[in-house]
């Protein structure tokens, strides 16, 4: 365990350690990445993912040092992948080594380099962004090089989420080109951007997550998806049961299974076979939200953050009411964002929590939130409030 003190003084200056990242698996693994190298975990169902090789059976309720030299990280339920700032790669907790790299990696409950795979790209350049599912089993990679070649291997199940055409997927399998981001919730499906703005996306149709109407139930592979009225998009973020995406007017178009209002157009329910525009909604950024099944979304307009779906006191908007929110609602107690630095959302059991202006906000079930203690006494707190980072 790590004291929660470390600042660093320059003569009368004092600085503070600059958050570079956060990310987190669904209600169980936390993840602060600083600029100086350090990684730091906590949460429950850790195992092997720390690399240490020790079995991390019960909760770490404080932050844990990982490593100190990490450029960025990447992670599933199963691993935890890293870039170190010399330019290595390591992956952790065993499990997905072999199967994602071949007999050429074994499994560890140690930290295993993997430069013999990831050095460069099998098209011959270095990667530069590397993703992986987060919200539930099974466990894939996927990598852009700097040609912009999108690379895949690992687990996958019947929605095909790795992209290959196969169930299993050994070592990296190149299955789109000039890609500039792709968007992968878990194991249902996912979509990709190129950098001509063209859409493409795989994997199971079972909440019609891509744009089929009712039709195929999966794409084995990337699939390029064509606006019939010829509406053009910018960007796509994928969630379990909903796909956004912006057009280049900005508008927000959804299709998927619309269970508790999360698309913010005033119904709570209906079923979007096919891109459908929700009026009057422009926005600047969709980005993930609340807990484990509970379907709410969380939005940037202009340098708000606003709500829509499942139950009120998920999306810190000020509200203890467990009703749906049917339409975008500003969120409470979040400053205005600092656009220089990353934003994102994740969630844990009963909380949802933002990372913006370099902090990180919580909202919902207080014991869940890192330590936080709610002056009001209450179980809830219904407005966003920052928690404790490593210092």
């Amino acid at each position: 365990m790590i004291p929660f003190a470390r600042i660093i003084s320059y003569g009368n200056k004092v600085i503070a350690p600059v958050v570079k990242d956060f990310k987190a698996r669904v209600g169980t693994h936390y993840f602060v990445l600083y600029e100086d190298g350090s990684l730091y975990g906590r949460g429950s169902q850790i195992g092997y993912l720390f690399g240490d090789g020790i079995n991390h059976s019960t909760a770490i309720t404080e932050w844990y040092k990982i490593r100190d030299d990490v450029d960025s990280f990447t992670i599933s339920p199963n691993f935890l992948f890293v870039k170190t700032k010399s330019g290595d790669y390591f992956i952790s907790a065993g499990r997905a080594t072999s199967v994602f790299f071949g007999s050429g990696l074994s499994n560890a409950n140690t930290w295993v380099n993997c430069n013999s795979v990831m050095a460069l790209s099998p098209g011959g350049y270095p990667f530069k962004a590397v993703y992986s599912t987060s919200t539930s089993s099974p466990d894939a990679l996927f990598c852009i090089d700097e040609n912009n070649d999108l690379y895949s291997t690992g687990f996958t199940n019947s929605n095909y989420i790795t992209g290959t055409g196969t169930t299993t997927a050994k070592g990296l399998t190149k299955i789109l080109a000039n890609v500039k981001y792709v968007s992968i919730p878990g194991d249902v499906a996912a979509w990709a951007i190129t950098n001509d703005n063209r859409l493409y996306r795989w994997g199971g149709n079972a909440t019609r997550l891509l744009a089929n109407g009712t039709g195929t139930n999966t794409l084995n592979v990337p699939t390029e998806y064509v606006n019939a009225s010829g509406v053009k998009f910018t960007d796509v973020f994928v969630k379990t049961s909903m796909v956004y995406l912006r057009a280049t007017d900005g508008s927000l178009w959804v299709n998927g299974a619309m269970t508790t209002g999360q698309a913010g157009g005033g119904v709570a329910t209906a079923t979007y076979g096919t891109p459908t525009q929700i009026a009057g909604v422009t926005f600047n950024q969709v980005f993930d939200a609340p807990p484990q099944n509970a379907a709410g979304t969380f939005m940037l307009q202009g340098s708000t953050i606003k709500y829509a779906g499942n139950s009120a006191q998920y999306g810190g908007i000020g509200s203890s009411a467990g009703t749906n929110v049917l339409t975008w609602t500003a969120v409470v107690g979040i400053p205005t964002i600092d656009f220089s630095k990353p934003l994102s959302a994740i969630s844990g059991p009963s909380n949802s929590m933002i990372f913006a202006n370099g902090k990180l906000y919580g909202t919902g079930y207080v014991p869940n939130l890192f330590g936080y203690v709610n002056p009001g006494g209450g179980q809830y707190v219904y407005t966003f409030v920052e928690l404790e980072l490593p210092q």
